[in-house]
């Protein structure tokens, strides 16, 4: 197959600049023909995620298309193979569209002769609804060319992507919990200080072989069948805090 993934001329540039809101929000307008509409969604969740993956982005889905900046839908372009979409860059317009031509799309599996992979085609025009033109020269899903053997972003779409964007966010990093003072929560305090208090008589036990032996006693207590109710196991724990 020698197919073009749509018809953004190959000498268009990157935009200058991207989409300047977060997040950026997308939907579905129309039913692709072939491509059940749930794979539809999940399909161009994944390809969002691979691209916010790659560069500083976020995105939200919305079910009412005057919220959207990029509305995934459908058009007939030229029948089956040759254009398989066309796509809008951001050059400063609210909305960006992605349409799909009628095709033999197939969401799973190898596909057959005529057969195209409907994910690679999202993706790609994703990339171009996020303000990428083509990549030409390099191994990339950015390529003019539909090469159905890739298996997502290559090495040229993530620094094309990270050009435009810069890099991905880290997630913030949780919140140290706060040490429990006095002046704080008294209940966190009192609690604090009861294990404070534990870990150093239980050190004590340790330094004085006293704990060692309570274990052994009570392990043999466990296997010779002296231990056998809770009651009996209660009166033992007792004895490592009340007795040396």
């Amino acid at each position: 197959m020698s197919e073009r993934f749509c018809n953004v001329p190959d000498h268009v540039a990157h935009a200058r600049a991207g989409w300047a809101v977060r997040p950026i929000r997308w939907t579905v307008t129309d039913h692709i023909p072939g491509v059940p509409d749930e794979l539809v969604k999940s399909i161009t969740a994944e390809g969002l995620a691979r691209w916010a993956a790659a560069a500083d982005l976020s995105f939200e889905y919305t079910g009412r298309a005057a919220d959207a900046n990029i509305l995934i839908t459908f058009r007939d372009i030229d029948g089956p193979l040759g254009v398989l979409a066309e796509a809008e860059l951001p050059h400063g317009q609210k909305q960006c569209r992605v349409w799909f031509d009628r095709e033999a799309w197939i969401v799973h599996g190898t596909p057959a002769q005529r057969q195209v992979k409907f994910a690679l085609v999202d993706w790609h025009e994703l990339g171009h609804a996020l303000g990428l033109g083509h990549i030409t020269g390099e191994v990339a899903l950015m390529n003019p060319s539909y090469n159905p053997t890739l298996g997502g972003l290559q090495p040229a779409d993530i620094r094309a992507i990270k050009a435009l964007y810069g890099k991905p966010r880290l997630p913030p990093a949780p919140a140290p919990e706060p040490a429990p003072t006095p002046g704080g929560s008294m209940q966190n305090w009192l609690v604090q200080l009861a294990i404070n208090a534990l870990k150093q008589f239980l050190e004590q036990k340790l330094k004085d072989g006293s704990l060692q032996r309570w274990l052994e006693e009570l392990l043999k207590g466990l296997t010779t069948g002296k231990i056998t109710t809770a009651a009996e196991l209660g009166a033992h724990v007792q004895q490592v805090f009340f007795h040396s």
